[in-house]
């Protein structure tokens, strides 16, 4: 995934969709998860990887925003 022209490695995406998998979560979550693993905060690329990447995981089914959290969905 390449974000602001910053490519976000396989390894970054992981540690971002890790941080989703364990019970209620929020966007602020994901931001740090992806900063933890080494995506710059600077220029909004951790802001837009994070919200691209939640929007991946929506639209397959795996998350929903249910009573204001965000939650993944059962397998």
């Amino acid at each position: 995934m390449v974000v602001n022209g910053v490519a976000i490695t396989a390894e970054q995406v992981e540690a971002g969709k890790a941080s989703m998998t364990k019970g209620p979560f929020t966007f602020l979550d994901v931001q740090s998860a992806l900063q933890k693993a080494g995506v710059p905060e600077a220029n909004s690329v951790a802001y837009r990887a994070a919200d691209r990447l939640m929007q991946i995981q929506r639209k397959a089914g795996l998350i929903a925003f249910k009573s204001k959290v965000w939650t993944p969905c059962a397998s």
